[in-house]
């Protein structure tokens, strides 16, 4: 059992961000079955190529748009690279006030993992225990559009998420 556990995870998203605030999940549009939008190394369409995408990708999370908000930085794989905006449209469902949903976060020593979702926090530890959390309280940091925290807990263990 444990009896105090003290989880501090970093969800942070930098970059700028646009009206209705990221990192937000789109889809591929607007792109014919024998097209594939490319993947570039910076928002240029001039930039090396990194990859491309299928015609009908879905769940693409971009998290940051370049200044004009032309092109968005996608995670991908162990990198990211930038996307045309204009074959990208955005998930409806997405509240730009509140943590993505759902959220994971995990990290080691010990091995432990955090989903949060609209329903509930489950917090697990070394893949053996299971802890149900209370629904914290869910607010953006002040001044800030990218940037959330929530507090919440359950006997013998507590997780702050910043």
């Amino acid at each position: 059992m444990i009896r105090m556990l003290s989880v501090i995870t970093a969800c942070l998203w930098s970059g700028a961000l646009g009206a209705q605030g990221l990192p937000a999940l789109h889809d591929v549009v607007g792109v014919a079955e024998n097209d594939t939008p490319n993947l570039r190394a910076e928002p240029d369409w001039k930039a090396p190529l990194v990859a491309t995408l299928p015609f009908d990708a879905r769940d693409i999370e971009v998290v940051a748009e370049n200044a004009d908000g032309t092109w968005g930085r996608i995670n991908m794989g162990e990198g990211t690279a930038w996307a045309a905006l204009r074959f990208l449209g955005r998930q409806p469902g997405q509240d730009d006030r509140d943590f993505p949903d759902p959220l994971r976060c995990f990290g080691t020593e010990p091995f432990w993992s955090l989903k949060v979702t609209a329903d509930a926090s489950v917090f697990t530890l070394s893949g053996v225990s299971e802890h149900r959390l209370r629904q914290g309280d869910r607010r953006r940091a002040t001044g800030r559009t990218d940037r959330w925290a929530m507090v919440t807990e359950a006997p013998g263990v507590s997780a702050t998420m910043a």
